[in-house]
């Protein structure tokens, strides 16, 4: 945070003068965040000299995301310059401590007349960057730069993060170790004709190359169906016509995945019987469904995985399908002991089964709001539930869950939250904005806001309470959050959904340094997709 203080300046100053370089190298690791460590950059030569390489870590090169569908001519252009500029002066000899500094290179989307010149600068990269570990193609690349690559002579590992099905595959790709892969049955843009046997030629486009890439860790599937409600009855019927599945030969060697993500993918009973059969469950660690249509997975699943160690269960809130019942999270809960975090939206799971992993540190239990006029609240943890979990899951680290205000803040359940959980860094709320309540188009100005009203300062006032109730802990931050992304629709936006994007807001509540200071809060509107 800026300050225009000169003692204060010259204290920063004189403290960071006395710091040496490798221990100002150990804190910039700890930056996440790029733009942290560009305003590091800015605070001083001395720091500037230290810091610069640390933004080198990464180096993106990409005019716009490989999801982008909006161009802008102009922007291009100078986008693309600027990675010309960037990877020019990487190539240049006299810069050779930035060379060193980079460890991912990160190579996006380019017009086709820009694609065969930012190809080329890519490969000669490659062979001048001496500490570079991992290459990631978030947007198109051409087969020949993909196997050239694949057959440099460093293996380095390469992420292809931005496929459809449409690469020929010609033998196999050893040094691929994650893909990701986005297709739209019904998106008119895409050309995609069924084969003879059925089956989607972009759906067996990803299977070849599933199957082609032997070292394979981590495989991510989704299916952008872009409409919900009533069209949500048919996905089943067009998946069928469409052939939106894999077909599986039954040869197929399944490479040792870690990391599964899948959303929207139904598949067919003989091929998941496939996959039950011939998967490597000992393998996996993380695994992610939603939040499309995805939970039949944990059924076959359940019993074979033994390590699992993140699972993350979503679902959109506005689905209506006669499938979409729960999943049976809680018998797949029973069946393994290994889960450090867990994430379950759209779904509510009793605390029983969560107490079957008792080395669990990240947990968010999440259930939406319902718009419609007169329906019930959703269900919320009692204190007796609270209790539960705390004894069970005693080395929580992070907690997300739902909270029931109606005219005050429940002090009943905010009490246990604050004197339990001893090991929690960070605890976010889910608040209700009282939905089912509203009827025809309400605008801001009319709704009828259910109390205490969520503004920062009703926050700043909760945070005060919350933490001196709360003993001294790691406990930084509590989140207040209202709102729902997880939504979608058929045709329009229902009134309700509308005036919840007006009105949802995050709100980050930080622990005060001192007992007599005041809980900072920011605000930020509620992202949407």
């Amino acid at each position: 945070m800026a300050s225009n203080n000169p003692n204060l300046l010259a204290s920063v100053n004189r403290t960071s003068s006395r710091l040496n370089s490798d221990i100002w190298h150990l804190v910039l690791e700890l930056m996440v965040c790029r733009k942290d460590v560009y305003n590091v950059c800015l605070t001083s030569r001395a720091l500037f000299a230290v810091a610069l390489p640390h933004l080198y870590k990464t180096l993106t090169l990409a005019v716009r995301p490989c999801n982008a569908t909006d161009c802008n001519g102009k922007q291009d252009a100078m986008l693309c310059s600027c990675a010309r500029s960037l990877s020019s002066r990487l190539l240049d000899t006299r810069n050779e401590r930035l060379r060193n500094a980079v460890r991912e290179l990160e190579f996006g989307q380019f017009e086709e007349r820009d694609l065969i010149d930012m190809e080329t600068r890519l490969m000669t990269l490659v062979d001048c960057l001496p500490n570079l570990q991992r290459i990631k193609i978030m947007g198109r690349l051409t087969q020949k730069t993909l196997e050239i690559l694949d057959g440099h002579h460093r293996q380095i590992p390469l992420y292809l993060l931005g496929e459809n099905g449409t690469r020929p595959i010609e033998g196999s790709l050893r040094n691929v170790v994650a893909l990701a892969a986005r297709v739209d049955p019904l998106d008119n843009r895409v050309k995609d004709f069924r084969r003879g046997d059925g089956s989607s030629l972009h759906m067996q486009g990803i299977y070849r190359l599933l199957f082609a890439c032997p070292n394979l860790t981590s495989f991510s599937l989704e299916t952008l169906w872009k409409h919900g409600g009533k069209l949500e009855r048919q996905i089943p019927q067009l998946e069928s016509q469409l052939g939106f599945r894999f077909v599986f030969s039954r040869t197929e060697v399944f490479p040792p995945l870690r990391d599964l993500t899948l959303n929207g993918y139904r598949g067919s009973e003989w091929g998941w019987d496939h996959i039950r059969k011939r998967f490597r469950w000992s393998e996996l660690r993380s695994l992610t469904l939603g939040p499309g249509h995805s939970t039949v997975f944990l059924e076959f699943a359940a019993r074979r995985v033994k390590f699992l160690k993140n699972l993350t269960v979503e679902k959109y809130s506005n689905i209506i399908d006669p499938n979409s019942d729960p999943p049976k999270l809680d018998y797949f809960l029973e069946t393994f002991t290994s889960l450090e975090r867990l994430t379950v939206k759209g779904y509510y799971l009793p605390v029983g089964s969560i107490g079957n992993h008792p080395g669990l540190r990240h947990l968010c239990l999440h259930t939406f709001e319902r718009g419609q006029e007169g329906a019930a609240p959703r269900p919320t943890l009692s204190i007796e539930q609270l209790q539960q979990l705390d004894r069970s899951c005693a080395d929580l680290e992070t907690l997300e869950i739902d909270l029931y205000r109606d005219g005050e803040w429940p002090e009943c359940i905010l009490k246990p939250l604050a004197s339990g959980f001893r090991n929690l860094r960070s605890l976010t709320l889910h608040l209700e904005l009282g939905l089912r309540s509203m009827g025809g188009w309400t605008t801001p100005n009319e709704y009828i806001y259910i109390e205490p009203r969520l503004t920062k300062d009703a926050a700043q006032e909760l945070g005060e309470r919350f933490f001196r109730w709360r003993p001294p802990s790691k406990l930084s931050t509590l989140v207040l959050k209202t709102g729902e992304p997880l939504r979608r629709f058929s045709y329009w936006d229902p009134p309700f959904y509308v005036l919840e994007q007006e009105i949802g807001y995050t709100m980050v509540i930080h622990r005060p340094m001192e007992p007599c200071d005041v809980p900072e809060v920011s605000v930020s509107v509620t992202p949407y997709e």
